[in-house]
């Protein structure tokens, strides 16, 4: 959880620069059980100074409480990189990945350890998530079902 220097979020547009509606951040508040070492429980609410007021572009999302099946097509958004030495892409990249399942995925070649709350995706060859997508969330049908916390 690397957000110590995030003092506003913007919602309601898909431009990293301007549009939408921007939130100051009153605290960031951290997985009581967040492990640096092993990056597990890599994720953090922000408590915002102000409530986020619901539009046509500002909507929240669900969370899904089904088990996601593997090879289910999942949709990850993000800010990521898209080529090397490049900056933050200005709109918000949309990639398609699948769902492999935790006994394929700790078959690649890493050396991290997958842990059962992981929920593990692959997409073709150079393309993928990149440094900026972590935060990034996960969905399927609709719903929420993970956070990006690291790539391989």
């Amino acid at each position: 959880v690397t957000v110590t220097n995030l003092t506003e979020v913007r919602v309601g547009t898909n431009d990293n620069y301007k549009g939408g509606s921007m939130y100051q951040i009153d605290r960031v508040i951290p997985h009581e059980r967040y492990s640096a070492i092993t990056i597990r429980n890599d994720v953090a609410l922000l408590r915002l100074k102000t409530p986020i007021k619901f539009e046509e572009h500002v909507e929240k999302i669900e969370l899904n409480e089904e088990i996601v099946p593997i090879n289910a097509t999942l949709t990850i958004v993000g800010w990521g990189f898209v080529g090397w030495n490049k900056e933050t892409p200005k709109r918000t990249q949309v990639i398609k990945v699948q769902h492999i399942g935790l006994n394929r995925c700790r078959k690649m070649p890493k050396g991290s350890t997958i842990y059962p709350e992981h929920l593990c995706t692959f997409s073709r060859a150079g393309h993928g998530l990149c440094k900026g997508d972590s935060g990034s969330p996960v969905v399927w049908k609709g719903k929420q079902v993970g956070v990006v916390s690291w790539a391989m």
